[in-house]
């Protein structure tokens, strides 16, 4: 609720016109066929089930292709793993992306970033009886290189809140610079 309530504010502010709490201005938009909650409802179901879906297929193939090769557990998380279960969110973000809803799709990835630091990881760790042992591969390179990684992004995020195409090449071939060290150095 008090997320629907910002947004409505922040929608306010951006364009008074589309932020009427009337039920006057709701009729309206049901009227000209804008918003029918069953048919929405059911289309977001369905996104979210093949979004589910694909992610868990692309990661079982994969996982089962790199077991079949003695790849690493490590490697096949930090790999396979990594990139099935990010799939959702990349979609989510390109998707609402190009329809400009870019408010969206920095918050599905800031979100999605905390939420599985926080949450996945934590609860994960809560569960295990013995804790989770962190391979000494990963401490010693995987984790150091993280946190290089982030803080060398951090003028990026600062250069003026806006992140351009040439950044988002940098990230891009920062992430294919490492999966090739990973596969070189570990496989």
């Amino acid at each position: 609720m008090w997320l629907l309530r910002i947004s409505r504010r922040e929608t306010a502010y951006v364009n008074p016109a589309d932020a009427s709490d009337t039920t006057d201005g709701e009729d309206a938009v049901l009227a000209q066929g804008g918003h029918r909650p069953l048919r929405d409802t059911m289309a977001l179901l369905a996104g979210m089930l093949m979004i589910v879906l694909g992610a868990e297929l692309l990661v079982e193939g994969a996982v089962s292709g790199a077991r079949s090769l003695n790849v690493s557990e490590a490697v096949i998380g930090l790999t396979v793993v990594a990139i099935g279960t990010s799939a959702p969110e990349l979609v989510t973000t390109i998707v609402s992306t190009l329809r400009g809803d870019r408010d969206i799709a920095i918050g599905n990835l800031l979100g999605s970033s905390i939420y599985n630091i926080a949450v996945v990881l934590g609860l994960t760790i809560m569960v295990a009886p013995e804790g989770i042992p962190v391979p000494d591969e990963v401490l010693a390179a995987d984790l150091v290189l993280l946190a290089i990684v982030a803080a060398a992004m951090v003028p990026a995020f600062v250069s003026g809140a806006r992140l351009t195409r040439a950044e988002g090449a940098a990230f891009v071939a920062t992430y294919l610079g490492y999966l090739t060290w990973l596969l070189l150095a570990r496989v």
